[in-house]
């Protein structure tokens, strides 16, 4: 597997915490060593794992690192391309990979705590016939194991000024403003509408 050398990485990196950098650097290793028993150190036990394939972030230490560890058993000639970084605990890893003949690229946004755990790790990849083959070859792997830690969104009543606040977030109006249909988008997004 060719992979972005630790030399080349270092200069893009300055700007990272400390702790930050240690664990990048660590996650580099794993993903060239794929040694899966390196992966569980690198993440905070309530690390959120945002997949390109669900709506809902999935949670938890051990679900990240079911779904990454398989990851780089089906990527071939996985490399990181570029790193961006967006503070003192974020960066974006831009990679390309194949899957048989089939191209893939994408990016890696993760979000580090302040000691250097990833508490967040969002992938996206394209082109989407990439993401499909990915999606059935993950689920073929790990399906059933990954099942049991997928959650149903908390839905749970909210207060008007929190209700309006999301309705402004979502377009720009105040629930009052609100037409029916537009009403519904709110039900669905928030879980329920308080009486106005």
């Amino acid at each position: 597997m060719r992979h972005i050398t630790e030399e080349c990485m270092t200069g893009h990196i300055g700007s990272l915490a400390p702790a930050a950098q240690d664990t990048l650097r660590d996650w580099h290793r794993f993903v060239e060593t794929k040694r899966e028993d390196a992966l569980p150190p690198l993440f905070a036990d309530t690390t959120v794992f945002r997949s390109p394939f669900v709506h809902l972030p999935i949670h938890g230490r051990p679900a990240s690192v079911l779904i990454l560890g398989a990851v780089v058993q089906i990527f071939e000639n996985f490399r990181y391309r570029r790193t961006f970084v967006a503070g003192a605990h974020d960066v974006a890893l831009e990679f390309s990979a194949n899957i048989g003949e089939l191209q893939l690229k994408g990016v890696d946004l993760v979000k580090f705590d302040t000691g250097g755990k990833i508490i967040e790790f969002e992938v996206m990849i394209r082109p989407f016939r990439a993401l499909e083959v990915l999606s059935s070859l993950l689920s073929a792997r790990i399906g059933p194991e990954l099942a049991k830690y997928k959650t149903k969104p908390e839905f749970r009543p909210l207060g008007l000024e929190e209700w309006a606040l999301g309705a402004c977030a979502i377009g720009g109006l105040m629930a009052k403003e609100r037409a029916p249909s537009e009403a519904f988008c709110l039900i669905h997004v928030h879980g329920t509408v308080p009486a106005l």
